[in-house]
């Protein structure tokens, strides 16, 4: 797309935004080649999470017609097709990890901050419900955003008292921003760290198309502007139109992005976590789709008339014959030459051993996605994003465990936002995220290895104890001798 070059007075006399020519303007609902490049995958995925009604409705895309299928059997199968939707199973179970405890905050935190996370997005949720929706999102699509907006103050003054910003609801907000709602961005490595300088996003409306940019104007100021999606009536005209704009106080673009994908050098592109489960979903929807076709048609086997003429009609067309209850097929015999053939009927039918091949390819493809579901949760897992090596090193042993501690990372830094908003210059984020779900299920697989060495004779009850103890399935304070007290006292018959 043509680079925005803008003159970054920014505004004309009016307030307008100025732009050079219309092709700039008109540029400005263009993607970039990273986010052309990505889209393909979100498209994907998002069609997977929304399921078969969403598949279906693609139709070739993803179930390819067949060499010299007609379009009313094509039509037919794609009806009928089958989509088991086991990625998003796997999406759903690796998003619900981190949530087996709700997010907390340390003790000493602010009020002012304590308020917000209990309605983040002024909408109700606390901030456990909208950081799940992130990190759904984020594991779904390899990025997600967090837009830290705030409340138009304009209409009571530039610094509001704390009565009239409540009395109209004037506060910082989460919003999330879908990745493919992410038409491009830019950033600047200053004092070693990234910054955002410029960044537009799609939104929706009233069934309208909307157009927001974000941008650094490169000497410490920092502007948004709306545009709104419009008819045109010659290419020459222009696509968008002025909506609104102004400065954002807080000097930073604020949006946080979330990644669970590994980036790719430093373009906002991404190798996706998920991206061969995404794959394997829709080949088993092709093929489960094949064989619910075959079994629909191999239902009804081809009824073949051997020494049966076909009744015709008057104009010496076949008749079909109707074939099933309360219906009769005659076989009258057929003279050839001095010969005659006695008619008969006979069933053709698929081979069984056709669906059986077929129905445990199935299966296979299912047991395939599976594991690549649990792969994310595998200590020392591959697909794995770097935070930092010490971080991973240190706290992380799986995927997901690495994933937590990014969507940490990403929830402080967007509170960091919130204090700016609310010019809590001193306030350090410190917020808890739950992680140690791999410890839980490593203890999990060790208390019943134990119960069954136990069952097996190979272990006392004493011994049982104690080790559950020590990988922590029963508490520190759990005591062996009060707790055969409370074994003795159920067994029945006279006190012991």
């Amino acid at each position: 797309m043509p680079e925005l070059k803008r003159n970054f007075s920014l505004f004309d006399g009016a307030g307008n935004p100025s732009y050079s020519t219309i092709d700039e303007l008109n540029a400005l609902g263009d993607r970039t080649a990273d986010a052309e490049f990505m889209l393909t995958y979100w498209d994907r995925v998002n069609d997977i999470i929304l399921g078969g009604g969403a598949i279906r409705a693609k139709g070739q895309q993803y179930l390819p017609k067949l060499l010299h299928e007609t379009q009313s059997d094509y039509d037919f199968r794609l009806q009928t097709s089958k989509f088991t939707n086991v990625y998003r199973d796997i999406v759903e179970g690796l998003a619900a990890r981190p949530f087996e405890q709700p997010i907390t905050l340390a003790a000493d935190t602010l009020p002012e901050i304590m308020d917000f996370v209990d309605d983040v997005d002024g909408a109700g949720n606390n901030l456990t419900v909208f950081a799940h929706d992130v990190f759904f999102n984020g594991v779904n699509s390899g990025v997600d955003w967090i837009f830290v907006d705030y409340t138009n103050t304009a209409e009571i003054g530039a610094e509001p008292t704390l009565a009239e910003e409540k009395a109209l609801g004037v506060r910082p907000f989460f919003s999330r921003i879908a990745a493919a709602n992410v038409l491009e961005v830019r950033f600047e490595v200053i004092a070693g760290a990234e910054k955002i300088t410029l960044m537009r996003i799609v939104e929706q409306k009233n069934g309208s198309n909307f157009v927001r940019v974000f941008f650094d104007n490169g000497s410490g100021n920092v502007f948004w502007e709306l545009y709104q999606e419009i008819e045109q009536k010659t290419k020459q005209d222009a696509k968008y139109m002025f909506v609104s704009s102004g400065p954002i106080t807080i000097d930073v673009i604020p949006m946080v992005p979330f990644v669970t994908g590994r980036r790719v050098g430093r373009a906002y592109k991404y190798h996706m976590p998920l991206s061969d489960a995404a794959e394997l979903q829709i080949e088993l929807y092709q093929q489960e789709s094949g064989l619910k076709n075959l079994k629909t048609v191999g239902a009804f086997g081809i009824l073949a008339g051997q020494g049966v003429n076909p009744a015709t009609d008057k104009n010496g067309d076949p008749v079909t014959a109707t074939v099933g209850p309360k219906s009769v097929l005659y076989a009258p015999p057929v003279t050839k030459g001095t010969s005659v053939v006695t008619g008969r009927w006979e069933w053709i039918v698929p081979d069984a051993s056709i669906f059986n091949f077929l129905g445990g390819d199935v299966k296979d493809t299912i047991n395939q996605l599976r594991e690549l579901g649990k792969q994310p949760l595998t200590a020392q897992s591959g697909n794995v994003t770097v935070i930092s090596s010490t971080v991973a090193a240190r706290k992380g042993n799986s995927a997901v465990q690495i994933w937590a501690f990014a969507l940490k990372n990403a929830l402080e830094n967007a509170l960091l936002l919130v204090a700016k908003w609310k010019n809590l210059n001193d306030y350090e984020p410190n917020v808890d995220v739950f992680t140690d779900f791999g410890a839980t299920d490593s203890a999990t697989e060790a208390s019943m290895t134990l119960l069954e060495m136990r069952k097996n004779g190979d272990l006392s009850q004493e011994t049982l104890w104690e080790e559950n103890k020590r990988i922590g399935v029963l508490s520190d304070d759990f005591d062996a001798d009060a707790e055969r007290e409370k074994l003795l006292k159920e067994f029945p018959g006279d006190e012991i």
